[in-house]
């Protein structure tokens, strides 16, 4: 999976996938993990962020869907 830092008139530290996922930085520490459809997830590293997403996107499968498989924090 690539990922990339979104545009300049997006919040600071936010990064967007190619099919449209985001991971930004938390003011509470982690990071917001959301999928294209806007699910979204707070995970406690940028490292479980990306499993999350990368899981999200493989299987087709929203984040707050059925996590059966799903990479346990």
């Amino acid at each position: 999976m690539v990922l990339s830092v979104a545009p300049a008139q997006a919040p600071a530290g936010l990064i967007v996938t190619p099919a449209g996922s985001t991971i930004e930085p938390v003011a509470e520490g982690g990071y917001r993990v959301c999928d294209a459809g806007r699910h979204c997830l707070t995970a406690p590293n940028l490292w479980e962020a990306q499993q999350w997403i990368q899981w999200a996107e493989v299987h087709h499968r929203p984040l707050d869907g059925d996590r059966a498989g799903f990479p346990s924090p």
